[in-house]
């Protein structure tokens, strides 16, 4: 989606935050380009954006 631009970084973020995700952006933008470790939870939640967007 992003490399696609169908989708930005701060659409994915507030979709990931209105589901419950607690990262803030910076963070998030690091978990997206994997350079921070996230847990399932995070994985979890990120999967419901990306739905959000992709079906919005």
């Amino acid at each position: 989606m992003l490399q696609q631009n169908t989708a930005s970084i701060e659409q994915l973020w507030l979709r990931y935050y209105a589901n419950g995700g607690n990262a803030d952006p910076l963070e998030f933008e690091a978990y997206i380009y994997g350079l921070l470790p996230h847990d399932d939870l995070d994985a979890l939640i990120l999967s419901w954006a990306i739905e959000d967007v992709a079906t919005g």
